[in-house]
């Protein structure tokens, strides 16, 4: 149990952590940010903050921070697994060790899963074909279809979104789209001979 009416005159927390771009890919680098608050009374100068990924220390980050002051600090590792992993963030031992450990999880899927679009779902065939990886370590799961015979999707489950040369974006459409990036920023948008950008 921590006494909340006790004083800390010397301590860090990790308020909290995200990824920024959350599209995990083996054998790729992968963005952590996390926020490190001096919660104590004095300043605190070059403190060590260690990132573990199943079990074993990928980086190492020194950080110094005023009283009450708030830093994001940036780590960058590479996966080697795909399925559940677990990781967590420790800081240097200070006057409140309980907040000094954050825990967390994330799941590397096996393939990525890509929609392409096009207006008619020929159209898809040729490129489809030609960006299917040969290596199987990278394979990717690929759904194509035609603009005017696209099914409700969720499109929030795919990995990135491929626009293939559509000439003309019905409104659900660049609705769908819209809403995707406000999450996400993977889509490719390849133009058509006589395309616009400002359909986008």
């Amino acid at each position: 149990l921590v006494n909340i009416l006790e004083r800390y005159p010397f301590n860090l927390a990790i308020d909290t952590l995200y990824f920024p771009n959350p599209q995990f890919i083996v054998n790729s680098r992968t963005q952590l940010q996390a926020v490190i608050h001096n919660t104590g009374e004095i300043p605190a100068s070059e403190i060590n903050l260690d990132l573990y990924i199943d079990h074993q220390r990928v980086a190492q980050k020194s950080i110094s921070l005023e009283k009450s002051g708030r830093q994001v600090v940036d780590f960058s590792f590479t996966l080697k697994k795909t399925g559940i992993r677990q990781g967590w963030i420790k800081l240097q031992d200070d006057d409140l060790p309980e907040d000094n450990l954050y825990y967390f999880t994330f799941s590397v899927p096996e393939s990525l899963k890509i929609l392409m679009i096009s207006d008619t779902g020929t159209a898809n065939y040729p490129l489809a074909r030609a960006i299917t990886p040969i290596d199987t370590a990278i394979l990717f799961s690929l759904d194509t279809f035609s603009v005017f015979n696209l099914p409700s999707l969720d499109y929030n489950r795919y990995d990135g979104i491929i626009l293939n040369q559509i000439t003309a974006f019905p409104y659900y459409l660049m609705s769908n789209i819209r809403s995707y990036l406000g999450r996400r920023q993977n889509i490719l948008y390849l133009l058509p001979m006589d395309g616009d950008m400002s359909l986008i």
